[in-house]
């Protein structure tokens, strides 16, 4: 199951993901096996170059030790979202 919406909110969601990841000194690898998925797959989704399914946002949560609520609601401080980064060696789009 898809969580629909758009490219800001998936965008949200991956920014949200890796705050609380740094947050807490957690690795993108810790993120995988705990999903038991690789890593390349959390990559893309952390990156925010695929948005995580709803699915994907309640294990995340569960790993983190919080709420999809909080995964998936915007920057409430009113600075932007930082845009994905192109992967190394590849031009930016």
């Amino acid at each position: 199951m898809a969580l629909r919406g758009t490219a800001e909110n998936a965008g949200h969601v991956a920014a949200n993901v890796r705050a609380e990841l740094g947050r807490q000194s957690r690795t993108r690898r810790e993120l995988a096996a705990a999903l038991r998925v690789d890593e390349h797959r959390i990559y893309k989704r952390v990156s925010g170059r695929v948005p995580f399914t709803a699915d994907e946002i309640a294990a995340v949560a569960q790993f983190l030790g919080t709420t999809v609520e909080r995964l998936v609601e915007p920057d409430r401080t009113g600075g932007e979202i930082p845009q994905p980064r192109p992967a190394p060696g590849r031009p930016a789009a």
